[in-house]
């Protein structure tokens, strides 16, 4: 009896160790699917980078990583709303991913949807308060939104941290707000 359950312990450490070492091998080439995505979207092939990236989703869905990538890609070949989708995952699995909120914040800047892009670049902020991009980022939607004295909040923020701000946008600004700063 005794050799009976010695032998049915070391059956499921046996199972046990081939489903590690299985879990271990998929993540492995979730890591390598991962690193080809990557090399992909810095190549500029976006399609195979979205290919590579949806690989490394279907193995390991909580991959914050390659949903934040994947939306990168989509936006490059101008699939905005899927590019939305990969960012908000990206961000429900790391809420304080700051480059997704800044990312889908220009989404929706050039989808003309200027409060839902304010609202990511301010989130943006409020995680990285030295996040110069996303303070420029937001004042061009102020600015669009007619909204002269929180842009140059705004461009004063951007310069207090050490940046400069795009010449062609101040002089729009100046000439629209009335004002030199």
């Amino acid at each position: 009896m005794g050799g009976s359950i010695m032998k049915r312990i070391a059956y499921f450490c046996f199972i046990a160790l081939l489903l590690f070492m299985g879990s271990a091998h998929a993540q492995s080439l979730a890591e390598e699917s991962l690193n080809k995505g990557l090399e992909y979207l810095q190549g500029g092939k976006y399609n195979e980078a979205i290919a590579e990236l949806t690989s490394v989703i279907e193995a390991d869905p909580k991959n914050a990583v390659a949903y934040y990538n994947r939306g990168l890609a989509y936006n490059k070949i101008q699939k905005s709303g899927k590019a939305i989708l990969d960012y908000a995952k990206a961000i429900e699995l790391d809420p304080k991913n700051a480059e997704a909120y800044y990312n889908r914040g220009i989404v929706y800047y050039y989808r003309d949807e200027l409060d839902m892009a304010i609202a990511d670049w301010t989130r943006t902020i409020e995680i990285d308060s030295g996040y110069a991009q996303a303070y420029q980022k937001r004042a061009f939607g102020y600015f669009k939104q007619q909204a002269y004295d929180k842009a140059w909040d705004d461009v004063r923020a951007v310069k207090k941290l050490g940046y400069g701000v795009d010449s062609n946008f101040l002089e729009n600004l100046k000439s629209a707000s009335g004002r030199q700063e």
